[in-house]
């Protein structure tokens, strides 16, 4: 990860960069403003801690504006407010999704991509 940001867009332009050091992810609008920042370090990197990161990856957001974080084992997913929704298990190294919501992973050992279908949010 290099030490790097990561960033990502959702539909009202609202910014999310996933950073390493704090393991947080920032939340600003699209003229800037910071609006809020979720995540934060786990107290056991051999352990999994809903809502905490280890090494966020890459960060991607639906078409429902929920935020996907790629972290270390898992791919955890937030709503837009930074709620902890539930986590996807697996080793990846990137993620993106296409037009019709579909959740693309690439394995960071071999390079595999896998395809995630998504079920919609429900009340959407």
């Amino acid at each position: 990860s290099g030490g790097f940001p990561k960033l990502a867009v959702d539909g009202l332009g609202n910014i999310y960069i996933a950073n390493d050091v704090p393991p947080v992810i920032l939340k600003f609008s699209s003229q800037g403003k910071y609006i809020n920042q979720f995540g934060g370090e786990t107290k056991d990197s051999s352990q999994f801690e809903a809502g905490k990161f280890v090494s966020p990856e890459s960060i991607a957001i639906d078409g429902y504006g929920r935020v996907f974080l790629d972290d270390f084992f898992y791919i955890q997913i937030f709503d837009s407010t930074g709620t902890y929704l539930k986590n996807i298990s697996g080793t990846y190294s990137g993620i993106a999704f296409d037009s019709q919501n579909n959740l693309y992973a690439t394995s960071s050992n071999d390079y595999r991509v896998t395809k995630f279908q998504l079920q919609r949010p429900s009340g959407q």
